[in-house]
């Protein structure tokens, strides 16, 4: 992206600085209007170049980021290509009950037993208001509690919904331990 904003740079600002054939030069004008007109050609090709700016990051940040939707159809392909359970988990960062199934998830032994055995996918429900639509096609309702997860086997039949962290652990912990 740094090179795409150079580029930008060579072609905006060359034609308003310069000796005396650029826009401002050669045309009878004094040295001091010449020198305002330069500070607002630069303020000008500043402006326009940020504009640029702003709009390759606001692009480029859009592109990168994929839809909840668009992550756990990925995720049910590998969870079925890997025969491992498909696990879709609503939560939010402000949830204490949500950052205790994570810090849980995250414990070295139960991660290489759930990384064995499942996929998981993260869902952010923000305050819940985001991506509620993904929760409502599984038939969950966010606002009876979070954190929710909702469990696919590998065959991809029948899903089990699971609400809050002892359900959650409870039901990997079954899984892991089926022969």
């Amino acid at each position: 992206m740094t090179t795409q904003l150079n580029s930008v740079l060579l072609l905006l600002i060359p034609p308003f600085i310069g000796s005396g054939t650029s826009l401002i030069g050669g045309f009878g004008t004094s040295p001091a209007l010449q020198r305002v007109m330069s500070l607002r050609s630069i303020t000008v090709s500043a402006i326009v170049v940020t504009a640029i700016a702003v709009a390759v990051v606001g692009f480029h940040r859009k592109t990168q980021q994929k839809s909840a939707s668009q992550m756990i159809a990925e995720a049910r392909v590998a969870a079925h290509k890997n025969d491992k359970f498909l696990m879709v988990q609503f939560g939010a960062s402000w949830c204490p009950d949500c950052v205790e199934l994570s810090r849980s998830l995250q414990d070295v032994i139960t991660s290489n037993r759930l990384e064995e055995h499942f996929v998981v996918v993260d869902i952010d429900v923000g305050e819940f208001n985001r991506n509620l639509d993904v929760a409502r096609s599984f038939g969950i309702d966010v606002t009876q509690g979070i954190p929710v997860a909702v469990f696919f086997p590998p065959p991809g039949d029948i899903s089990q919904v699971k609400l809050g962290t002892e359900q959650i652990l409870g039901y990997i912990k079954e899984v892991i331990a089926r022969p």
